[in-house]
């Protein structure tokens, strides 16, 4: 805005030379120099600055023109059965943060934290060739990192390809959940190839 106001000051000032006074030596400098150009200044002046002025009101109210909207593939949308509980949306700060800390739980070829919506088990502790005792230390490691989040609806253990790892892993599981969990507070179940912890009152977040 102020090149726009010094643009019509300074036609002002010409015009006022140029028009009224006519008689001090800057305004006599002045005619000549308009009589040379066949103008007056003021003029050319007036209509830049005006332009100027007009361009920046204009450019203030013009409204931002709205993002592209995203194409809906069928990959983009997806039909939550009824009941379902899904993961929350990829990016959230708070599950961000709950995959750095995973990694630094248990990260390696032996043991890892996944987080999938599937069957409703947003977050998975999956176990591949580990002996009962190397499946203990990860399970205590977990249970503890389960203590520290919002409690999910269900958090799950997977075994893969452990021919060593003897008997179900349920016990295992509760018994380190109990260190850190009262025990109307969550629920272990043996399944096919692990167990289940049901958590009785889930963080609301894994439902967003």
């Amino acid at each position: 805005m102020v090149v726009p106001v010094v643009v019509l000051l300074a036609s002002a000032v010409l015009a006022w030379l140029s028009v009224f006074d006519r008689a001090s030596p800057l305004a006599v400098a002045l005619v000549e120099v308009e009589t040379s150009f066949g103008f007056a200044l003021w003029i050319p002046f007036t209509l830049a600055g005006g332009a100027l002025l007009a361009a920046r009101i204009l450019g203030k109210r013009a409204p931002a023109p709205p993002p592209p909207a995203r194409p809906l593939t069928r990959d983009s949308v997806r039909v939550r059965p009824a009941g379902e509980v899904s993961a929350p949306t990829e990016g959230a700060p708070w599950l961000d943060t709950l995959r750095v800390s995973a990694r630094g739980v248990s990260d390696d070829p032996m043991g890892r934290i996944r987080f999938d919506d599937a069957a409703g088990v947003p977050i998975a502790l999956v176990l591949t060739g580990v002996t009962r005792e190397q499946a203990r230390r990860r399970e205590a490691a977990n249970a503890a990192w389960l203590a520290t989040i919002p409690a999910p609806p269900v958090a799950r253990i997977r075994v893969v390809s452990s021919p060593d790892l003897e008997g179900p892993l349920h016990g295992l599981f509760r018994g380190e959940l109990a260190k850190h969990f009262g025990a109307e507070a969550v629920r272990v179940a043996s399944i096919h190839d692990g167990a289940d912890a049901v958590f009785a009152q889930p963080d609301a977040r894994w439902r967003a």
